[in-house]
């Protein structure tokens, strides 16, 4: 039984009362970790807490930069595979007209001589189109459009310096765009005349 009178209030014990002269209870509050606090991570954590909205509208911004990015190079390369598919398509269409037609044979003959016999109609029509298909292929390689592949310039010098091609291509050279045209005679070597 309790007496009356007694004071039964908690007091922590002293740093000497337990054994070995230590407390099992701190006498005072836990004390702040400067080391933690040298971290910064108290400040970081209350900039978070103010800023955090304007931290995940930029992060939202820059994730759309990143996949608009990718986006675009995934698009530039279909455009390319596009494009190279149409190239070939063109290359097709334009080859089987002289596969078709007997008449263009002696076209790619390399021993033609344009004075005893001169250029058939047809035969202008099949190398101008193939002229105009070579400045577009051209064109596409210079705008990076199109890649360039080994030996596509040596196949242009060896047909357009047949009799027949390269009689063409003076002829309508004239009337190309200025870079393919100093291309092509820079390639055929008809600067000043020469080549002819």
């Amino acid at each position: 039984m309790r007496s009356r009178g007694a004071d039964y209030s908690y007091s922590p014990p002293t740093p000497g009362g337990c054994e070995g002269g230590h407390s099992p209870f701190p006498v005072a509050p836990y004390p702040f970790n400067s080391t933690y606090d040298s971290l910064g991570i108290v400040g970081i954590g209350t900039w978070l807490a103010e800023h955090w909205f304007s931290l995940a509208q930029t992060l939202g911004i820059v994730a759309g930069f990143v996949v608009a990015s990718r986006s675009l190079s995934l698009d530039s390369r279909c455009r390319r595979a596009e494009l190279h598919f149409m190239m070939t398509t063109s290359h097709r269409e334009i080859w089987e007209h002289y596969v078709n037609k007997p008449s263009l044979a002696s076209t790619l003959d390399p021993a033609r001589n344009i004075a005893v016999h001169p250029l058939l109609p047809s035969e202008e029509r099949f190398v101008l189109l193939v002229l105009l298909h070579t400045a577009t292929v051209f064109h596409a390689v210079e705008l990076k459009a199109l890649n360039q592949w080994p030996g596509w310039k040596a196949d242009v010098k060896a047909f357009f310096s047949l009799p027949v091609p390269g009689a063409v291509a003076r002829r309508f050279l004239q009337f190309q765009e200025p870079a393919f045209r100093v291309f092509l005679e820079d390639l055929l070597n008809l600067h000043d005349g020469q080549g002819d």
